[in-house]
């Protein structure tokens, strides 16, 4: 994947978004909700890991790269539902 120093901020969110989330675990589906909350969309990053949780996609709640949305209540009712203690 092309970086942040090439695409800057803009273009590394229309790169996460130009699939949709879930696709290959490999992919940019993983990857999508860990750019946007990086870059402070946490509206897109948390409906991006709905989405995956959705689709039975497992992804770690205590990784350091979720702190950005860790007191978000939508990112917290969506650990719970995963069974998972933030």
């Amino acid at each position: 994947m092309i970086g942040w120093d090439v695409l800057g901020p803009t273009g590394l969110k229309q790169a996460a978004l130009a699939r949709p989330a879930g696709t290959s675990p490999g992919g940019t589906g993983f990857w999508r909700p860990l750019i946007l909350a990086a870059l402070g969309d946490n509206d897109a990053a948390v409906a991006s890991l709905r989405e995956l949780t959705r689709q039975r996609f497992l992804w770690y709640p205590r990784m350091p790269e979720w702190d950005p949305l860790r007191s978000d209540p939508r990112f917290q009712a969506l650990v719970r539902e995963m069974g998972v203690t933030p």
